[in-house]
This record gives structure tokens, sequence and C-alpha cells, in this order.
């Protein structure tokens, strides 16, 4: 029977999963009450989303 590798563990996706909320806060922060700050809010968390697949990939890869 051949075992699946997985390619995150749990902490690394609650890790994953706090810092792209705290990179999300900061965006709303730094733009405060504007109309973009949802969007920019969302491409932080995009960005740390895609940068944390990448990351857990060449870690499976490698």
């Amino acid at each position: 029977m051949m075992r699946y590798r997985v390619l995150a563990s749990l902490a690394d996706c609650g890790r994953a999963a706090l810092l792209g909320t705290v990179c999300g806060l900061a965006g709303c922060e730094v733009t405060g009450r504007w109309p973009a700050a949802l969007m920019m809010m969302f491409g932080f968390l995009l960005g740390y989303g895609l940068l944390s697949a990448l990351v857990q990939w060449g870690r499976w890869k490698g």
C-alpha cells in the first residue's frame, strides 16, 4: 500500500493562515478607511498564500 506524502503539516497551515491574516490586517492599517483597503488586504493575503504554496512545493520537490 502506497502512502501519500503530505505537502504541508497542520502547523505549517496554521502558521500560513495566521501570518496571512496579519498581513491582511497590516494592509488595512496602511490603507486606512479607503475603498481600496479591502482590495489591498486580499492582495496581501493572496501574495502570502502564493508564496507559502511555492515554498511548500519547493520543499516537496527538493
